[in-house]
């Protein structure tokens, strides 16, 4: 089904439950739901079944959770428009003993919880119905939400901890084109201009960028030149060579980071033209005696 996944493990999902829906369809079905009638007949049910959810009283995460040191939230994506087009088609090479048969939108984002819909199943036979898979993570942000929403809940905690001379890091995980590339990007230019007003003209921000590529590093900012990594001895890593840029403006710090993405490796896949073929880090250090860094 579409959706971004959620990369949590099973031990994060909670007991399953079934949705039952009625709904009638408010408009006529497009030319595609014509291939099979199960098709927009599934479509209806979780569209109704998201409907629901969508008014039940959010979930939020418990504030026990919200003082551990690692979080984990999930921001899910709009569809595109080739994935739109598939709502309602027969998934290609399914069968009745496939876990779904048709394309329908299966991810809700709701408080602190990823909601994953599914047909429900019972020996293997379909019931007709909509199970619901949920999961409670510390967040979860809708397709509507902005990365603003995201940062100021998720990420700027972290930055004042590294404007106080703390250590953060934040990290994208997710399959090829669910937004891991967009949402880092965004949510590095907000970190950098507000680590920029905390510094107040200090020791300055400084920044380094690398890639990652099996078991090879290059230089963003210094024309790829290939790096090395090496442990310093004392269970920390060390990459030999990498140089660090110092950025006194928002404007330029973007223009830095716009010349490193630039040389970052890209391939076309099924779900975007220029798709991230490399794992990428870019550390904020702040110059003054603090000395915080923030890893994106």
């Amino acid at each position: 089904p579409l959706g971004t996944r959620c990369g949590c493990s099973e031990a994060m999902a909670e007991k399953d439950f079934v949705l039952v829906t009625k709904r009638e369809p408010s408009a006529p079905a497009s030319s595609l739901f014509d291939q099979d009638e199960d098709g927009p007949a599934l479509v209806i049910k979780a569209a109704a079944a998201r409907d629901e959810l969508l008014a039940r009283p959010a979930v939020q995460s418990a504030a026990a959770a919200q003082a551990t040191s690692v979080q984990v939230v999930c921001r899910t994506r709009p569809l595109l428009e080739h994935e739109h087009e598939r709502v309602g088609a027969r998934i290609e090479g399914s069968s009745a003993a496939s876990h779904a048969q048709f394309d329908y939108e299966a991810v809700v984002a709701h408080g602190a919880q990823v909601l994953c819909l599914s047909e429900e199943r019972k020996i293997g036979v379909p019931t007709g119905e909509m199970a619901v898979t949920p999961y409670t993570l510390h967040g979860a942000y809708a397709a509507a939400s902005g990365s603003e929403e995201v940062y100021t809940q998720s990420i700027a905690p972290l930055v004042r901890l590294a404007a106080a001379g703390g250590l953060g890091t934040v990290i994208a995980y997710g399959q090829t084109g669910s937004g891991k590339t967009f949402t880092i990007r965004a949510l590095q230019r907000l970190a950098a201009a507000e680590l920029l007003a905390a510094d107040g003209g200090g020791g300055g921000l400084w920044v380094s960028f690398f890639e990652n590529m099996g078991d090879k590093c290059f230089d963003l900012l210094n024309g790829r030149a290939p790096l090395v990594l090496r442990d310093d001895g004392k269970g920390e890593m060390s990459v030999v060579g990498l140089a660090e840029r110092s950025v006194g403006s928002a404007d330029e710090f973007d223009e830095l980071l716009a010349a490193g993405n630039a040389l970052r490796a890209t391939k076309a896949t099924q779900s975007n033209d220029q798709s991230s073929r490399s794992h990428a880090l870019c550390t904020l250090r702040l110059g003054g005696p603090a000395g915080g860094k923030l890893q994106l």
